[in-house]
């Protein structure tokens, strides 16, 4: 569904407004439920889709263009934009961007947390030997939330906290995981919705944050 790359408006700049309406015999429908802006999608054979705006401001009215450049408008338009509803405590300065809960944790088997680790920051590093296994286990669902100082995964028993300063890479895997490299550990999170491309949008733009602090390259799958 367009909604999926266009996860947000590329015009009021909301997240996940956008609504996708199929039809049969006649061109499909999207609709900002934030800003009322409407597009008719006509599908190009061979090409790409086109959209042009229906409803909204004088100014984007008739106004048409392939997706292709309607989800590079949502992208420069992009900013981070703090929200006040962090489910857990944040620290001094700290901004809270989204959370998205039923994301589960997947990592080597034979990491430690899946024994008795008690400590908020997840292993960085694995014991000699350990996590060369292509074995994968989950650690069940909980709320992934993202700030511009760390990742927090939390389930009903813990809290773990990612800092970026320690993440070496962020990445996708098809359309539905993502995943860091925290230290030289691999860990991945797989989402409940196709959802992967806001999340390195904004992974991207906290990586960017951190490079102009600290001069250190933040690799990150092309989106």
């Amino acid at each position: 569904m367009i909604s999926r790359l266009l996860w947000r408006c590329p015009l009021c700049g909301q997240d996940d407004a956008l609504r996708h309406h199929r039809r049969w015999f006649r061109p499909d429908e999207l609709y900002c439920s934030a800003c009322g802006t409407g597009w008719v999608v006509r599908r190009v054979v061979n090409e790409d889709f086109r959209l042009r705006v229906v409803n909204g401001e004088d100014g984007w009215r008739g106004r048409e263009m392939p997706l292709a450049q309607w989800y590079d408008l949502m992208k420069r338009n992009f900013r981070l934009q703090p929200r006040s509803d962090a489910p857990f405590s944040l620290l001094d300065g700290e901004e809270f961007y989204i959370s998205m809960e039923n994301t589960k944790l997947i990592t080597h088997k034979d990491n430690p947390l899946f024994a008795d680790w008690s400590q908020r920051e997840p292993p960085r590093s694995l014991a000699r030997g350990q996590g060369l296994s292509v074995d994968w286990d989950t650690l069940g669902p909980g709320r992934l939330s993202l700030t511009h100082r760390r990742l927090v995964w939390q389930d009903a028993d813990r809290e773990l906290d990612f800092w970026w300063e320690h993440v070496r890479t962020a990445f996708a895997w098809f359309t539905i995981v993502f995943g860091v490299m925290y230290g030289s550990v691999l860990y991945r999170f797989w989402l409940p919705e196709p959802a992967v491309l806001k999340w390195l949008c904004y992974a991207d733009h906290v990586g960017r944050r951190l490079e102009a602090q600290t001069g250190r390259r933040f690799p990150i799958t092309p989106y």
